[in-house]
């Protein structure tokens, strides 16, 4: 897969969004546009090549999204903005990943912050390392940490100091970063990532905006959504068709190690990449929902 190919995230506002917030903190904003980040968790195939992606079905009771398939991700925090301490993190920092992002030294920390904190919350998978450096295989201890920051009453920061667990930031990839069209209301600028499931890890336990979750080969997912089994917002369906040229996560992991995001903006709707989707959701064809 080449590493010219243009990505685009795991998800987009399609809906009209909110005004910006009166008094909202300016930092979670990029000109006028709410940060945000998602996370593409991936694994090999048990038989043959290609990878599994880990994804869940929103309830339909969510207000963004409601009964989507999509990766992991939301919304920067304001306890995100926070300067780690040093003992907390581990890998290249702010300064290497704000090169990678194209953004400030203080969005690219709270973007990493914010990926861990999201994955954690919404499948239970804790991107961190103990203070003998091992891998935490097993976070259901922290069930009671976890349900705080789902109720934004906790930090990741504060959590992670707490309990002497550091991020391994070394973990995550820099995959894709999509700005919303110029808005006068409020759009999103959403940064996506890349992480290699450890092999021996324990299996995830979704959260509660979840109806359904698992793992699948993206080849099943675009077939489902063909056949109006899956619902997919535009960019999820982009980012699945390109999972699907990797023949292992070793090689998309290789490529991405590469990868500078350059931001893309724009309408999905005026973009001759997304012809096949526009032309397939206004066809007649079974739906299930």
């Amino acid at each position: 897969m080449s590493s010219e190919l243009p990505f685009t995230p795991a998800f987009t506002t399609m809906a009209t969004p909110d005004p910006v917030p009166d008094g909202a903190n300016p930092d979670l904003y990029v000109e006028d546009r709410r940060l945000a980040s998602t996370v593409l968790l991936l694994r090999d195939r048990v038989s043959g090549p290609g990878v599994e992606v880990y994804v869940h079905e929103r309830a339909n009771t969510m207000s963004r999204f409601p009964e989507a398939t999509v990766f992991p991700g939301g919304g920067v925090d304001a306890m995100d903005l926070v300067q780690p301490h040093p003992e907390m993190w581990e890998g290249p920092g702010a300064a290497w990943w704000a090169q990678r992002l194209g953004c400030s030294q203080l969005h690219a920390r709270a973007l990493v912050l914010s990926a861990v904190r999201e994955v954690f919350e919404e499948s239970g998978f804790l991107l961190a390392v103990d203070r003998d450096g091992q891998m935490i295989s097993d976070a259901t201890k922290y069930a009671h940490q976890r349900a705080a920051m789902e109720r934004h009453e906790l930090g990741l920061a504060d959590f992670l100091l707490s309990e002497g667990l550091r991020i391994r930031s070394t973990m995550l990839r820099p995959f894709a970063r999509w700005q919303g069209p110029p808005p006068s209301t409020r759009q999103f600028d959403t940064f996506s990532f890349a992480v290699a499931w450890p092999q021996g890890h324990d299996g995830v336990d979704p959260s509660g905006e979840a109806t359904s979750a698992g793992w699948f080969r993206p080849e099943l997912l675009l077939d489902g959504w063909e056949a109006g089994l899956v619902r997919l917002v535009v960019p999820t369906w982009n980012q699945l068709r390109r999972l699907c040229e990797f023949d292992s996560v070793s090689e998309a992991m290789a490529l991405l190690d590469n990868v500078h995001l350059q931001p893309e903006t724009g309408l999905p709707v005026q973009d001759p990449r997304y012809l096949h989707f526009h032309a397939v959701t206004s066809a007649k064809r079974p739906k299930r929902f």
